[in-house]
């Protein structure tokens, strides 16, 4: 039997560490020098990442999931908790299907859809936790057969365990040895927030 995950995506990918400072050292940049960051307001966002086939959105709580698909640079989707961005996500199509390499110019130090796994781990170092096995099924990724999670402190510093004093994650979405997606978000949430309603997880 599979059973439908609205939104939030398996607690089991991060570490729920306490709330921090959105000033993370990490942000997805495109070749013009924009830059999507975590604590950005919407209104930031939205000149950012004005669209061709417009938006879409889906709240859960006090939590808004607006994804920006069809712009230039690739889609995007974004939580949006108080105004300010609390998951920034790349590789996702609103409608569930995974977003090719060749349509996405965001990236994140570097890395981007279609980057190798020994590529992360060359500018991410060995990633915190690694999962492998009972992974979530998620429409857009069939294939999906690995996932890297990457937990630091509010100073960018590499936690080597998962120690739950986490201020954001960085998770990578592995398929067939190369970047399918990738979430980066605030350890408070507790958890990713991806566009697609299109997720289902093994089980009774």
């Amino acid at each position: 039997m599979k059973r439908f995950l609205p939104l939030a995506l398996v607690l089991f990918l991060c570490g729920c560490g306490p709330a921090s400072p959105a000033d993370t050292p990490f942000a997805l940049e495109n070749p013009n020098g924009d830059r999507l960051a975590l604590g950005m307001s919407q209104t930031e966002l939205d000149a950012l990442l004005t669209p061709e086939e417009g938006v879409s959105s889906q709240s859960q709580g006090p939590v808004t999931l607006i994804d920006y698909g069809g712009g230039a640079d690739g889609p995007v989707s974004i939580a949006y908790r108080s105004d300010k961005a609390v998951s920034l996500n790349l590789g996702f199509y609103p409608n569930g299907e995974a977003a090719a390499p060749e349509d996405v110019s965001w990236s994140i130090q570097g890395i981007t859809l279609g980057s190798r796994e020994e590529d992360v781990r060359a500018a991410f170092q060995e990633p915190t936790r690694k999962y492998d096995q009972d992974l979530p099924s998620i429409t857009c990724f069939p294939t999906l057969d690995k996932i890297l999670t990457y937990d630091y402190l509010s100073d960018g510093t590499l936690l080597l365990a998962d120690t739950g004093d986490n201020a954001f994650s960085l998770v990578f979405f592995v398929a067939d040895g190369k970047v399918v997606g990738l979430s980066l978000f605030l350890a408070e949430q507790g958890h990713i927030f991806l566009p697609s309603t299109q997720m289902t997880k093994g089980g009774p």
